[in-house]
């Protein structure tokens, strides 16, 4: 049996870490070990993360890795490393990252006229989140200049946002009458 160390672990996919250990490569308690230490740097990570306010985040997002007691079957350690893995390599896990994808967020935002830079990013992040989970998403493509017109318009509060969507609806129902 070869030794994996931690960082080959750390850069394997759930299929690969299920292929390790049936194997014989790793180890359950290998790989118990090699969680506990990716998911202490994970935390470590999402603290530092979390504090800075280049953070906000698109819809539900939270970076909570269980702990190792609350892992009861292999598949759910696996599955846990797995997604451990994937957030240590992603983007989110870093400052550098976030800011990055927050700048890329933004210039998309921009060619699709959303008048945003780093001052209203938040707002920006909000109104998305408020957009995403409202009725007007069935009806408008995020994409679309009425939604980046609502957006320029009406920074206020959700309830601004209500009313200029309402107008444009009342809008296109008197053009197609």
């Amino acid at each position: 049996m070869s030794y994996i160390t931690n960082t080959q672990i750390s850069k394997m996919t759930y299929n690969q870490l299920g292929k390790a250990l049936t194997s014989g490569e790793l180890t359950e308690q290998r790989i118990r070990s090699a969680y506990t230490e990716l998911r202490k740097l994970a935390m470590s990570r999402n603290r530092r993360v979390s504090a800075e306010s280049v953070t906000q985040k698109f819809g539900n997002e939270t970076e909570y890795f269980r702990t190792n007691k609350n892992l009861v079957t292999t598949s759910q350690l696996l599955h846990e490393l797995a997604d451990v893995n994937k957030y240590l390599h992603g983007y989110r896990s870093t400052i550098t990252g976030l800011k990055k994808h927050r700048q890329n967020v933004m210039d998309s935002a921009e060619k699709l006229g959303f008048d945003i830079d780093a001052s209203n990013y938040p707002d920006f992040v909000r109104f998305m989140n408020w957009f995403k989970s409202s009725e007007y998403s069935k009806l408008y493509d995020s994409s679309s200049i009425e939604v980046a017109e609502v957006f320029n318009s009406e920074r206020a509060s959700r309830s601004s946002w209500e009313r200029a969507f309402q107008l444009f609806a009342r809008g296109s129902a008197n053009a197609n009458t």
